[in-house]
C-alpha cells in the first residue's frame, strides 16, 4: 500500500495531474527564430513514454497568451539532420553491480537508436566520476559500455556528475556561437540541439532537495533538459523523486524502470522521444509582429490539440556583429586614470615641498616621561619592544570560478575549504567533484596567513605551483584547488 502511493506522488510530481487522468504530456522543449520564420522543437507524450503523432494543424502557437496562428509544418526531428550532444551520465554505484548485465544491453541499445547526427559523451558515477574523453559518435562508445564495472561503496556524485555534464554542453554552445558570429553560412541553420540522459536512482552524497531544485533551474536556464530513466535495484523510491523534481524543472520527461529487465524498453522509448519530436514551423504576418527577435523577452506556449505545453521563455539570441564602442569607452576611462594618477603625485609632491618649507629645523628632543595609557602616536594600540602592535590584516577571498563565482568571502581568523565542511570557519565548494571534503585551510601566521594542503586528492596549488607545505600567501596570489576552483587572496 506504501509503496503504491508512493509511485502516485512520483507519477504527480512529475508528470503532473494530467498524466494521472491517462492524457499525454505536451512538452515545449526550444524556440529558434530563424530570418521570418520560428521553428519549436515539441513532443506529446503518453505517461508509458510513447509519442503520440499529430498533425501541423493539430499545434498552435502563443506568445505572451496571444496566438500567433497554426504551424504551417511539422516533420519529425530526425529529418531535420540537425546535430545533437548529449551527455549519458550513467550511475555506477555498487548497488547496480547485480544489474549490470542488462544496464549495458540497454546502453547499447540506445546508443543504435539514436538520432542521425548524435554526438555523445560519456559519464559514470559512483564514488568517483569518470568522464569519457569528448563527443563522439553513438558507436565510439560501444567499447567503453562493454567495460562498465560497478564502483565501491561510498557517497554518490550523482548532482556533481550532472554539473560536469552541464559544462561539458555549455562549451558546445560557446564554441556554436563564435561560429555563428564568424560564418554567415551557419547563422542560418539551427543551433545544435542539447540534452542530457541520466540512469540512477536518485541517490546523492547530500540528500538536499535545494540542491536538485537548483541543478533544475540551472539545467533549464542553460536551455538543457534532463531525461532521467530512473531504477533503483532495491525499489526505494523515494529517492526517485530528485529524478522528478530535475525533470520538471529542466523540462524533460521522466520515466521509470521497475525491474532491470524494463531497463531497455525504457531507453528505447527515450530514443524514439528524441527521434519522433516535432519540429513545427510557424510563419507569417503574426509571427513577424509578435515574436521578437530575442526570443527571452517573451513566454511562448503550445497548444497541441487539447493540451497545453510549459511555459518557456529562452531561445538562442540572434547574431550580432561584434560591438566596438566598448574599446572607446575602455580608452577614456584609461586617461581619465592616467591623468587623475598624475594630479594626485603632483599634489603630494607639492604637500612635501609646502611641508619641508614650513617645519621647524630638526633637533634633539627630550623624552617624555610615561604617564599612563598608550604612548601618543600608537593610535591607541599597545606597543610591542618600543613600536607600536602591527595590526592583522583581514584576509578576503575572490571566488572566481563555479557558483560562487563573483563572491567575496572574508577569512576572518582561519577558513577551511571543501566538499564536506560545515559550521563556522568552513566554506563549502559543492559543484566541483575535484575538491576534497576537507581541501585545505587558511590559518593566520602573524600579521598574515599561511595556506596548508590537509591531503587533498587532487592538490593545491599558489600561482601555479603545488603545495608540499604550509606556505605563507600573499596579496594577489591565485589559489586553485583541484582543477576547476580558483580564487584570489586579497589583504586588506
Amino acid at each position: 500500500m506504501l509503496r503504491g502511493l508512493g509511485l502516485l506522488a512520483l507519477l504527480w510530481l512529475c508528470l503532473g495531474a494530467e498524466a494521472l487522468a491517462s492524457k499525454p504530456k505536451c512538452r515545449l522543449e526550444r524556440a529558434i527564430r530563424l530570418g521570418d520564420r520560428l521553428e519549436v522543437l515539441a513532443s506529446v507524450v503518453e505517461l508509458e513514454g510513447d509519442v503520440v503523432d499529430k498533425s501541423a494543424a493539430e499545434y498552435r502557437l502563443f506568445v505572451d497568451r496571444k496566438s500567433v496562428g497554426r504551424a504551417i509544418k511539422a516533420e519529425p526531428f530526425e529529418r531535420t539532420r540537425t546535430e545533437s550532444y548529449i551527455v549519458l551520465a550513467v550511475e555506477i554505484s555498487a548497488l547496480y553491480a547485480g544489474a549490470i548485465e542488462p544496464i549495458k544491453e540497454a546502453l547499447h541499445a540506445l546508443l543504435e537508436s539514436l538520432p542521425a547526427g548524435s554526438k555523445v559523451k560519456l559519464i559514470l558515477f559512483g564514488t568517483e566520476i569518470d568522464e569519457h574523453g569528448a563527443f563522439m559518435p553513438p558507436a565510439a562508445l560501444e567499447s567503453a559500455i562493454d567495460e562498465i564495472n560497478p564502483d565501491d561503496e561510498g557517497d554518490i556524485q550523482l548532482v556533481n556528475a550532472l554539473y560536469a555534464g552541464l559544462r561539458a554542453l555549455n562549451k558546445v554552445k560557446e564554441r556554436d556561437r563564435e561560429q555563428r558570429l564568424k560564418d554567415r553560412e551557419a547563422q542560418k541553420r539551427p543551433p545544435p540541439r542539447t540534452l542530457m540522459i541520466v540512469l540512477s536512482d536518485g541517490l546523492n552524497q547530500i540528500m538536499d532537495r535545494r540542491r536538485f531544485r537548483q541543478l533544475g533551474d540551472d539545467l533549464r536556464r542553460a536551455g538543457v533538459p534532463l531525461f532521467p530513466i530512473a531504477f533503483s535495484p532495491r525499489d526505494d523510491r523515494g529517492p526517485l523523486l530528485n529524478l522528478g523534481e530535475l525533470a520538471k524543472r529542466s523540462i524533460g520527461t521522466f520515466r521509470w524502470a521497475e525491474k532491470p529487465e524494463n531497463l531497455k524498453e525504457r531507453f528505447l522509448s527515450l530514443a524514439e522521444e528524441l527521434r519522433q519530436g516535432q519540429v513545427l514551423t510557424f510563419s507569417g504576418r503574426e509571427v513577424e509582429r509578435r515574436v521578437p527577435e530575442d526570443l527571452s523577452q517573451v513566454v511562448l506556449r503550445l497548444q497541441c490539440g487539447d493540451l497545453v505545453s510549459n511555459p518557456l521563455r529562452s531561445g538562442d539570441v540572434p547574431i550580432e556583429r561584434p560591438s566596438v564602442w566598448w574599446k572607446y569607452l575602455l580608452g577614456g576611462l584609461g586617461a581619465l586614470t592616467v591623468l587623475w594618477a598624475l594630479a594626485q603625485g603632483a599634489a603630494f609632491l607639492l604637500r612635501r615641498r609646502v611641508q619641508r618649507l614650513t617645519s621647524p629645523s630638526a633637533g634633539p628632543q627630550l623624552a617624555q616621561p610615561y604617564s599612563g595609557g598608550y604612548p601618543a602616536g600608537t593610535g591607541g594600540h599597545p606597543v610591542l619592544g618600543g613600536q607600536p602592535a602591527v595590526r592583522p590584516a583581514a584576509g578576503m577571498l575572490i571566488m572566481i570560478d563555479g557558483q560562487l563565482a563573483g563572491q567575496r568571502i572574508p577569512v576572518g581568523d582561519g577558513l577551511v575549504l571543501g566538499k564536506a565542511v560545515t559550521g563556522p570557519g568552513t566554506l563549502a565548494i559543492l559543484d566541483d567533484p575535484t575538491v576534497s571534503g576537507r581541501h585545505c585551510e587558511l590559518r593566520r601566521h602573524g600579521p598574515g596567513f599561511v595556506l596548508v594542503d590537509l591531503g587533498s586528492t587532487n592538490g593545491t596549488f599558489v600561482n601555479e605551483q603545488r603545495l608540499t607545505a604550509p606556505t605563507a600567501i600573499q596579496d594577489g596570489d591565485l589559489v586553485r584547488l583541484g582543477t576547476g576552483t580558483r580564487f584570489k587572496f586579497r589583504l586588506d
